[in-house]
């Protein structure tokens, strides 16, 4: 939990916004505006997120109820990772790749999305410990990298990330609500 370090990314994120004049500010998804044609679509992949949340379950420890994390989890990260990798870094490469490439007769893979999915899951299963050695989660990498592709590609869906974001914050908070409660 790193309420200061969030508000500094959200800020450097939004600096970011008002200096690169290369995009509109919808360019970057960041509208109210959804694209309702894809409604069910979106409805049943965010169905089928949660769903998946709760067949892995918890690997983490149990904790005791915080209100000051609750609130966390329910608001600054989905803020934060939002703008910066569905907003801006989705945005700007979805600019310079090819829209997607096929693995065999049927799946059709996104590259951007691809990319800041790997670097969303990376951000999410990297640690440095108290010997400062880094670690690596393959499990926090697999769930997070899938969580960001889906994020990814609801956002190219709806061509916003007010939904994912409103996913995002709600993953978390069941997640809270997990190690507090059910562990």
């Amino acid at each position: 939990m790193n309420w200061s370090g969030k508000i500094y990314s959200i800020i450097v994120s939004l600096i970011f916004l008002i200096l690169y004049k290369g995009n509109k500010i919808k360019d970057y998804y960041l509208t109210l505006s959804q694209n309702k044609k894809e409604k069910r679509k979106v409805i049943l992949i965010t169905f089928c997120l949660f769903v998946l949340v709760l067949l892995l379950g918890n690997k983490s420890k149990p904790i005791n109820f915080n209100l000051e994390k609750l609130t966390y989890q329910m608001t600054i990260p989905g803020i934060d990772e939002e703008l910066a990798y569905r907003g801006i870094m989705l945005s700007l490469l979805s600019q310079i790749f090819i829209p997607y490439f096929k693995l065999g007769r049927i799946i059709k893979v996104n590259p951007a999305i691809l990319v800041t999915s790997i670097l969303f899951g990376l951000i999410h299963s990297l640690f440095i410990n108290n010997n400062f050695e880094l670690n690596f989660n393959s499990y926090s990498f697999v769930v997070t990298f899938l969580f960001g592709y889906t994020l990814g590609y609801i956002t190219i869906l709806t061509k916003s990330i007010l939904l994912p974001l409103v996913i995002h914050n709600t993953w978390n908070t069941i997640l809270q609500i997990f190690k507090m409660f059910i562990n």
